[in-house]
Formats: C-alpha cells, structure tokens, sequence
C-alpha cells in the first residue's frame, strides 16, 4: 500500500506508487488532476493559497480515476486533454491578477516550480485540399500563394 489520503469530499483513498501528487515539502496537496486533499482545503481561516497552473497524462488520470473509482470534474477535462487558450503563464498570471483586485492580498513569491515532461508530439495527419475544391465551398478563388499561408 502506499499513502493515504483523505479527498475534499471526506473520501479515504490509498495511493500506489507511480501515481502522480502534487505536494510541498511539508504537506500532501493533492491527487494530481483529479481532487485535492482535505488537509489542504481553503476555509475562512486561510491566509495563504497555493496556484497551481499544471496539465497532466490524460492516459494517467484515466489510470488512477479508473482504479480509485473517482470521478471529478478536474479528473473529466484532464483525462480528455486541455486545449491550452493561454500559455499557463499567461493563464496564471490572469487567474492571480483577478484574485487581487477581487480579493485582495500580495503576490509573496513568483514560480515556485516548474516542470515539463517532454511529450512526443503525436504527427498530425495531412489533409490535401484542392484550390477547385476551396474555390467551390468558399465561392471565391484565392491565389495558391495564400491558400498556402493558410
């Protein structure tokens, strides 16, 4: 068996070795991409909030939601991909920004940690289209020099 954790929902889960957390020195955040951990739940006494702005394996979630038996709305999007509108730097930057002038506070450190796991860029397929077959769906006939910018 491995670590035990107790879910924002009061669920008591075992952890296997190879499942992927995220957490501090000190503390066990949470069951990364899927929930967090009860011991680490913003309440009305919270002073200080970690961000966390992180894309996971989709294969990986799908793993360790299907052995746990959890399903969350974190767990949904992460195990069919997220399609980044933002660089999370970006993204981070907005979410902090909104936080301060909604809430309040200071920004007491930058970046904390980064980590990118090299991905294999899967090879995306080929698609041969016609200059005749673009003429006839847009109504208009474009030079090849643009239809090869597009």
């Amino acid at each position: 068996g491995g670590e035990i954790m107790t879910t924002l929902h009061g669920q008591k889960l075992t952890l296997n070795p190879g499942e992927i957390v995220i957490s501090s020195r000190e503390k066990f955040i949470d069951l990364a991409g899927i929930i967090g951990n009860q011991e680490t739940a913003i309440t009305s006494q919270t002073k200080n909030i970690l961000i966390e702005c992180a894309s996971f394996s989709p294969a990986s979630i799908k793993k360790t939601t299907n052995r746990l038996n959890i399903s969350t709305l974190a767990s949904q999007y992460f195990s069919r991909g997220i399609n980044l509108v933002l660089p999370p730097d970006k993204s981070l930057s907005r979410v902090i920004s909104l936080i301060i002038e909604s809430y309040g506070g200071n920004l007491n450190s930058g970046t904390i940690f980064t980590y990118k796991e090299a991905v294999k860029k899967e090879k995306q397929p080929l698609i041969t289209i016609s200059q005749q077959f673009i003429t006839k769906k847009v109504g208009q006939a474009f030079p090849e020099q643009v239809i090869d910018k597009i």
